[in-house]
């Protein structure tokens, strides 16, 4: 049996929600390209769907024109963060835009979460932000076993750089 090239493909997101890359000049893709573009993309079987918070309103775009018959994987990022150390204010509003993405997606479920920029765990601080998303209590089901995958790693092993 074959299997489909596409399926191994997947569609970054990011100026879907704003203007960025070869569309820069041109603007953030409109709503009818946008339903277009995932449409084909869900015929031709692509998996995977790479979003961000940061990417504008790119969550809410994916949220309104995703198919609703589809198996795409989702994955998002967490924020990030330009100061020299991580503070509780950023780790709550890091928790914050996790819990949105998925309403403006319109999903209870996403693939995967990466860390926007790795360097933010190794900012004095970063081990509260790591800890914060492993042990919320407002985190159930999926969510948590999605983040508690990253508490399995041994403390000393390089899991992000």
């Amino acid at each position: 049996m074959t299997q489909n090239f596409c399926e191994k493909l997947g569609l970054g997101t990011v100026n879907f929600g704003v203007d960025y890359g070869l569309t820069k000049s041109a603007g953030k893709v409109n709503s009818e390209e946008i339903k277009s573009i995932l449409q084909l993309a869900n015929e031709r079987r692509v998996q995977f769907i790479d979003t961000a918070s940061l990417y504008g309103n790119s969550e809410k775009m994916l949220g309104r024109f995703i198919p609703k018959k589809n198996s795409f994987k989702i994955v998002t990022k967490t924020l990030f963060w330009a100061g020299s150390e991580i503070s509780t204010g950023f780790v709550q509003d890091v928790r914050e835009a996790f819990f949105q993405s998925f309403s403006l997606l319109g999903v209870e479920k996403i693939y995967g979460l990466l860390m926007h920029r790795s360097a933010d765990l190794l900012k004095p601080g970063g081990e509260m932000f790591l800890e914060a998303l492993l042990h919320s209590e407002n985190i159930s089901g999926d969510q948590r076993d999605l983040l508690k995958c990253l508490d399995e790693f041994p403390k000393s092993y390089s899991l992000f750089f």
